[in-house]
């Protein structure tokens, strides 16, 4: 295997990483309430914002081929509600599993009508990652599932943030899950934070092997994201070096097997990972992109084959609207989006998704799902309000 050899970085069974930070958290424990009320109707009528939720700690929002599917973690459950294209809930919400304590972190996926969640929680001085796998028109859920545990008395286990799982949807259409995992020792630190690779499709392990990732400590957002393209996963982790967030990304390649691990985006605040070329309508050659809040603004670099380091692609401007048919501009590159796409929260103005929003198009429509406090609002903005902005009030989200 060949591998690209770079300081702080060594390999166990795939990357290593060091880094430092640390993560609190207000936590705000008044009961769930679902809030029906839409928000204000812009001109051309579509509602601009709606409450959607109270009490909500963690979510989640990802397309479907129908609409979108939107998962909350409320005090005690967590909850999988379906969207129609244009962002209107369809049917009752489904319990996807009791959650004790409190949800941290929480990530989903869809595949060939089937469902991913995944979520971390503490609960009396435990850290527990589960996850729960859903299938059919109403997504039955089935029992959750413990993927790993570990105290709180580690250094680094309380240190938990919002973005501390990464799903993919592999291409035999497995659900692998990348998430935060037992403190290790490392760098000379007794407790330093890391991250595992789980297949969801699959009882977990009696004991856990090596993890894949570690650090000292990880940003409050360590997870950017996860894709696979071309054969190949792309991922990042961000950690703080002397006192500065700066993202590692990461190539894996099978075959031939190659590992490659890159510095990038130092002072910024990662915000997520887009695949290239993974559709059969897409003639990119594979990539993957990694978009960032940076103090220049928001920006995005561009990680393609092995041996190739991260080149910037430019700064995210207003996506480009033709006959109700949105493309996403960054620098001089637009990617158009010829069918429903996820995970956009990073490839659009910070006016349509605040740091730490969720963004989908559903091939109607943008849906943006956004925190403010425990508050979880929705908006649904057409592709002509996109292109110009018209988006109405935004939340700071949290």
């Amino acid at each position: 295997m060949r591998v690209r050899a770079l300081s702080c970085v060594a390999l166990a069974s795939l990357l290593l990483a060091c880094g430092s930070s640390a993560d609190s958290r207000a936590e705000d424990d008044a009961p769930a309430r679902a809030v029906g009320a839409p928000g204000p109707v812009h001109p051309e009528g579509h509602v601009v914002s709606r409450l959607v939720a109270d009490g909500v700690r963690a979510f989640d929002l990802r397309v479907l081929a129908d609409g979108a599917l939107l998962v909350t973690a409320r005090a005690g459950e967590v909850l999988a509600t379906r969207l129609d294209r244009g962002g209107e809930q369809v049917g009752p919400a489904v319990r996807v599993a009791p959650t004790d304590g409190e949800v941290w972190s929480l990530v989903a996926g869809s595949s060939a009508g089937r469902a991913a969640v995944a979520w971390i929680r503490t609960e009396a001085g435990t850290v527990l990652v589960e996850r729960a796998l859903g299938a059919g028109r109403q997504l039955s859920f089935g029992p959750a599932v413990e993927l790993e545990r570990w105290s709180t008395d580690d250094a680094s286990g309380a240190a938990l943030g919002a973005r501390e799982l990464a799903l993919r949807v592999t291409s035999a259409g497995e659900f692998r899950l990348l998430h935060r995992a037992t403190p290790i020792a490392c760098e000379g630190q007794p407790a330093c934070a890391t991250f595992r690779h789980s297949d969801l499709g699959h009882s977990p392990p009696a004991r856990p092997g090596r993890p894949a990732l570690a650090a000292r400590d990880v940003c409050q957002w360590p997870l950017p994201g996860i894709v696979e393209t071309g054969g190949r996963t792309y991922y990042g982790l961000c950690a703080v070096l002397a006192g500065v967030p700066r993202s590692m990304l990461y190539l894996l390649q099978p075959e031939p097997q190659y590992a490659q691990a890159d510095p990038a985006l130092e002072g910024c605040q990662p915000l997520g990972v887009m695949a290239l070329g993974d559709d059969a309508r897409d003639a990119t050659a594979p990539a993957a992109l990694f978009a960032a809040d940076c103090p220049s603004g928001r920006e995005v670099v561009r990680l393609d084959a092995p041996g190739v380091s991260p080149l910037p692609v430019g700064a995210v401007l207003a996506p480009r609207c033709e006959q109700g048919q949105p493309a996403l501009r960054i620098g001089a590159r637009q990617i158009p989006l010829p069918v429903g796409r996820d995970r956009l929260e990073g490839f659009v103005p910070p006016s349509l998704a605040p740091a730490l929003a969720r963004v989908v198009w559903t091939g109607d429509t943008f849906l943006v799902a956004q925190l403010d406090g425990t508050e979880l609002h929705l908006r649904s903005v057409s592709c002509s309000e996109a292109a110009q902005e018209v988006l109405g009030p935004t939340s700071s989200g949290r």
